[in-house]
């Protein structure tokens, strides 16, 4: 029994390579039937037998699209950073570039996929894609790079001649930020004022009255010889309320300007898929 295992073992390591495309052909059907973690399992077995490169890069691609189903943009990005040479392959380099440049803006790391889009006019100068400059439009968006991604657009819309009005980013580079720790200070020198700097009104005069009322108690506690309810209510209750208002007053101007920034940049995004430009 044990012998026949071994042989049966050697086999499997002589004889891979010869059932390499039978196994991705496997792969594919168990893709497009759904089973995402079987045709993973598949790619990675036909990944492991191949000694060709290129032809890895192919099966790394199939493998990463599997994890791009299952919404693991994560497990797909890194999947994609396993292939090599992918400079001598421009077809599969470029597919490789810009699907981690693509991840790596569905991961929030803009940066990252920037860098992925520069591989790409490295290695392919001669490269032009209308999905590629969407990208990176898209990715200097969300860097807060307004003028850069204004005249990217302002190229993009003259080069396909779409119309795209790139007198839209002027809001942006107009706009000043929220700062938090003006939002902090003020909040500390009048409880409540830094959420109104936020641009949340009610949550500030909310924090104001609840902050006068505990100063008032505290006052009337202590001159009323209720030192302990003065003490562990009134003077708790506002050291934890006053601090408290300072760091949410920081969160809310936080939030103040991601909310702002969303907006504008999902403006872009509209207008970019008013045009077809994102499959």
């Amino acid at each position: 029994m044990q012998l026949m295992r071994r042989f049966y073992l050697l086999c499997i390591f002589l004889f891979v390579p010869l059932f390499t495309d039978a196994q991705s052909h496997i792969a594919d059907s168990l893709f497009m039937a759904g089973n995402y973690l079987g045709a993973r399992v598949e790619y990675e077995h036909s990944i492991f037998s191949s000694e060709l490169p290129l032809h890895i890069n192919d099966l790394l691609l199939k493998k990463a699209q599997c994890y791009k189903a299952e919404n693991d943009f994560e497990g797909a990005y890194q999947t994609l950073q396993r292939a090599s040479s992918i400079e001598n392959e421009k077809k599969t380099g470029i597919k490789i570039l810009y699907e981690s440049a693509l991840l790596s803006l569905l991961l929030n790391k803009s940066d990252l996929a920037l860098s992925h889009l520069e591989e790409i006019k490295y290695y392919f100068p001669d490269t032009t894609s209308r999905l590629l400059q969407v990208l990176e439009i898209l990715s200097l968006n969300e860097l807060h790079r307004w003028k850069d991604a204004q005249q990217k657009l302002q190229a993009y819309s003259l080069l396909y001649n779409l119309g795209l009005d790139d007198n839209v980013y002027s809001s942006m580079l107009n706009y000043v930020p929220k700062k938090t720790t003006t939002a902090e200070i003020l909040s500390m020198l009048v409880p409540g004022t830094g959420q109104m700097y936020a641009g949340y009104f009610l949550k500030g005069l909310t924090s104001t009255i609840i902050n006068s009322g505990l100063i008032l108690f505290t006052i009337y506690s202590f001159s009323h010889g209720f030192y302990l309810s003065g003490a562990f209510t009134g003077v708790a209750l506002f050291y934890l309320f006053y601090n408290g208002g300072a760091a949410f007053a920081h969160r809310l101007t936080e939030q103040k300007n991601n909310e702002v920034y969303h907006k504008f940049n999902n403006s872009i995004k509209k207008q970019l898929l008013e045009v077809n430009t994102v499959e």
